[in-house]
């Protein structure tokens, strides 16, 4: 998926509890790149349009290590 892709769609769907989806194991991310940060902003726009609180990357169907979390 590029860049733009993640772009054009800021929400994604959230998989929830009981996914089988979340229960594979995150790659470390070893180099930020802008795919990387795109999907970062992306997760970030997810959440608040949920409402949530947090939201880790394999919610949303990517297995990246990555958590966003709403700041208080």
């Amino acid at each position: 998926m590029s860049t733009d892709d993640l772009r054009e769609q800021p929400t994604r769907t959230i998989r929830i509890a009981g996914d089988p989806v979340l229960r594979r194991r995150s790659v470390e991310i070893t180099e930020i790149d802008s795919e990387l940060v795109a999907l970062a902003e992306s997760m970030f726009d997810t959440m608040y349009a949920a409402p949530g609180l947090g939201l880790a990357a394999p919610q949303v169907r990517r297995h990246e290590a990555i958590l966003r979390l709403r700041p208080r």
